[in-house]
C-alpha cells in the first residue's frame, strides 16, 4: 500500500496522451522541493510500477513529453483509473502527493 504522503500536499495534473507519446502538466504546492514524478501503474490504493518517467516539479511547476510505446498510450488513454501520477521528495520518496487519472 502507498504511504500517507504529505498531509499538507497538494497538486494537480492534466494528461494528454497521443499515439506514442504521453504529456503530463503538473502542479504541486506545500510540499518541499520534488525530486521525482512519474505515472505508474495501478489502482486506488495500491502501489505499482513506473511506466513514464516526468518532469519532476522542483519549483512547483513541471511540463513534461515522454516518447512510449503506443501500446502504454492507447492503455493509458482508454484505461486511465489503472494509472497514477506520483510526485516525490527527500522527505516523503515513495511520494509526497499522489492522484488517479480520470477523464
Amino acid at each position: 500500500m502507498p504511504g500517507p504522503g504529505d498531509p499538507d500536499g497538494r497538486g494537480h495534473a492534466v494528461v494528454w496522451v497521443t499515439s506514442g507519446k504521453v504529456c503530463v502538466s503538473l502542479t504541486v504546492r506545500k510540499i518541499q522541493t520534488a525530486s521525482a514524478a512519474h505515472i505508474h501503474r495501478g489502482t486506488a490504493g495500491t502501489a505499482g510500477p513506473v511506466v513514464v518517467d516526468l518532469a519532476a516539479p522542483s519549483d512547483g511547476t513541471s511540463y513534461s513529453c515522454t516518447r512510449v510505446d503506443r501500446g502504454l498510450a492507447r492503455e493509458v488513454a482508454r484505461t486511465p483509473a489503472q494509472f497514477y501520477v506520483n510526485v516525490h521528495n527527500a522527505e516523503h520518496p515513495a511520494g509526497a502527493v499522489r492522484g488517479q487519472l480520470h477523464r
